[in-house]
């Protein structure tokens, strides 16, 4: 059952699956500012309390990846799924009622909880075991399919979010999550399955093998702790920025107009920009995948410095360039795993990154944000971003020639 066989093979399903996933986690999940200003402006909470909300969904992501492998080996495929969209779903049943912050905060470890068992690993495991040619091109359409969830999202949910006379119509919108969540759970739950027949089927890996992975994967420990290391860092300082770039505009003096409409540009670009880099990953591999989403971060990061009131243009630029950085966040976190380490042991690295990554997300935007409160502007934080982005660049491209050189003294 593969992508490449003629007629109907369940790799369809499950890709379409994966891809329904995308845009149900893109649309309840994304564009955190606009619950942001809703639910603070509804309930008298600051928002730095409430952001709160965010660092304890992505350290709560983050536990739930490095628990992920036994998990799923214990559970299987569908009975985790279950379990990760009965979080997701009372996740948004207590921020619909909650009426204190730390009520929005174990919400925020649930919801984390529910993402990282039914909606983050498991569908590049699914993915691993169904998908054998053009891995890094599904997997790619995959990811973007979270951006139209997002864009689709922010079309239907602000209305209710923001109703006139009603102060607390996010309420109603976090109920809407819940059906929403509820129906997508239950069909998803019904057509997933393992591919028993693939070596990639975590759950039911043997023991021998198992065992044989794990001491190879204490020969390279050093090796996976420096990817990792690499991931951390580079996600920390793309979050850090991508939470703020908007605001950045706004202090440099650019309208709302132009801000909105570069939004709305990057949203529809990235559609573009994961679905390309699976594709380029498939042709020319993950060096040139790194080059070309590290110097998109690098350049995009070098045009918010020379932002001003009157450099509409650069914005526009900007809006442009700054998608194809942004897969370093979702998609190319699997292409790494897939490239660099031994497939057998694809779900367990693929878990520490993650978790490396979601910590990167939990701390990159405070950090950031203290260097504006301490000095007054993002300059400082963006200067530093750009200056270890390009080290990061360096030391990815090392950590490719050592597997590569690893791959053919093994063959």
């Amino acid at each position: 059952m593969t992508l490449e066989k003629k007629g109907f093979s369940y790799s369809w399903v499950i890709v379409f699956l994966c891809a329904l996933l995308m845009f149900i986690s893109g649309f309840v999940g994304g564009y955190q500012g606009q619950w942001l200003s809703a639910v603070t402006e509804g309930m008298g909470f600051s928002r730095t309390a409430f952001s709160l909300n965010n660092s304890f969904r992505f350290i709560t992501s983050a536990i739930m990846s490095l628990l992920f492998v036994p998990i799923l080996r214990r559970l299987g495929i569908r009975k985790t799924f279950v379990c990760g969209f009965i979080f997701m779903i009372l996740a948004m049943f207590i921020y619909s009622v909650a009426e204190k912050v730390w009520q929005f905060y174990i919400a925020g470890m649930l919801f984390g909880t529910g993402l990282a068992l039914g909606a983050g690993l498991i569908i590049s495991v699914l993915l691993k075991q169904w998908v054998t040619k053009g891995f890094g091109t599904i997997v790619g359409f995959v990811s973007a399919c979270s951006g139209l969830g997002a864009a689709v999202g922010v079309r239907v949910i602000s209305p209710i979010l923001f109703q006139e006379g009603n102060p607390l119509g996010f309420r109603d919108a976090y109920r809407l999550c819940a059906i929403i969540l509820a129906v997508a759970g239950v069909l998803i739950v019904l057509l997933a399955k393992e591919n028993k027949d693939s070596t990639q089927a975590v759950a039911s890996t043997p023991v021998a093998e198992k065992k044989k992975s794990e001491k190879m994967n204490k020969s390279a420990i050093w090796f996976m702790i420096f990817v990792v290391g690499c991931v951390f860092l580079c996600n920390a300082l793309l979050m850090g920025i991508n939470s703020v770039y908007a605001a950045h505009m706004r202090d440099v003096g650019l309208n709302n107009d132009i801000v909105t409409w570069a939004t709305s540009t990057l949203s529809i670009m990235l559609i573009l920009s994961k679905t390309s880099v699976g594709m380029i990953f498939d042709k020319w591999r993950l060096r040139a995948v790194l080059i070309i989403c590290q110097m998109a971060t690098i350049i995009s990061f070098a045009l918010m410095t020379i932002m001003n009131a009157q450099s509409n243009t650069i914005a526009i630029i900007f809006a442009i360039i700054f998608p194809f950085a942004l897969p370093l966040e979702t998609v190319v976190l699997s292409l790494i795993v897939e490239e660099l380490f031994d497939k057998k042991d694809f779900a367990r690295v693929l878990s520490k990154t993650s978790a490396a990554s979601s910590i990167g997300f939990a701390i990159g935007p405070v950090l950031v944000n203290k260097v504006y409160d301490a000095t007054g502007t993002y300059l400082p934080a963006i200067y530093f971003c750009m200056a270890l982005m390009a080290a990061i660049l360096v030391a990815f491209q090392i950590a490719i020639t050592i597997a590569h050189k690893k791959k053919r003294s093994i063959t």
